[in-house]
């Protein structure tokens, strides 16, 4: 099973899809029939998480972070830090060197939302997630 959490992104607007499956090819692939979006990945090889961005069928902005349960911390901050750019990228916000402190924010936003995900789906706490079956 996948299981996927929806999240608002405040603040940037769009939406943030937490996909917790053992295998990131297979979550994708499912993602696809579900969405009907191409999730365009080099090699679908060897991942053990991955970022990925597109507009929704209403032209929302939507990021997915595919991650596996047993995710490292360091995987999660890596594919956080992606989506991050990639928000600020759409929103037309440009990364600052000297002033970094709505980035930094924004990350520790979205890795404590990771986490939390990961926590209650390994609790088997996933009422507010949305469960899809092979």
């Amino acid at each position: 099973m996948m299981y996927i959490k929806k999240v608002r992104i405040p603040t940037y607007g769009g939406r943030l899809w937490i996909i917790i499956n053992p295998s990131i090819k297979h979550a994708i692939d499912k993602l696809e029939d579900v969405t009907s979006e191409s999730i365009h990945m080099k090699d679908q090889r060897g991942y053990e998480a991955y970022a990925y961005s597109g507009l929704d069928e209403k032209q929302r902005h939507r990021v997915m972070l595919f991650l596996k349960p047993n995710a490292k911390p360091g995987e999660i901050a890596h594919e956080c830090k992606h989506a991050v750019n990639v928000v600020f990228s759409y929103r037309g916000v440009r990364l600052s060197l000297t002033n970094d402190e709505p980035e930094c924010y924004f990350l520790d936003w979205m890795v404590t939302t990771v986490h939390k995900a990961i926590d209650a789906y390994k609790k088997g706490c996933i009422q507010k997630m949305e469960v899809i079956r092979d």
